[in-house]
């Protein structure tokens, strides 16, 4: 076996292996390009399906949500978790049976 034969082989091999690696890129931006395709289009399914299922719940009209409401809900949960102790007042009432604040 000459050397001029081994270069040769050796040169194949490189050539293989290179192609080989532009194969991979190839194929793998292929592959990416369709699994993002796919992804849009059951993203695109699934939308349409919720949007049918909560269209066809019985809830008829409902009442949007009062912000005030939501605010002050979300005031009295921080304020329980942060253990404020709240401090209670009994009310009592006066000799005319009105409620006062008991300090008259």
């Amino acid at each position: 076996m000459g050397r001029g034969r081994f270069v040769d082989l050796y040169q194949a091999v490189c050539i293989l292996i290179a192609s080989q690696g532009i194969f991979l890129v190839v194929f793998a931006w292929y592959f990416s390009n369709m699994l993002d395709d796919a992804i849009e289009e059951l993203d695109a399914r699934l939308a349409q399906a919720l949007k049918a299922t909560i269209e066809s719940l019985p809830f008829g009209d409902v009442e949007p949500p009062n912000p005030l409401l939501s605010i002050l809900a979300q005031h009295l949960g921080k304020s329980v978790e942060a253990g404020a102790n709240p401090i209670i007042e009994a009310t009592v009432r006066d000799a005319k049976g009105r409620f006062g604040s008991g300090n008259e």
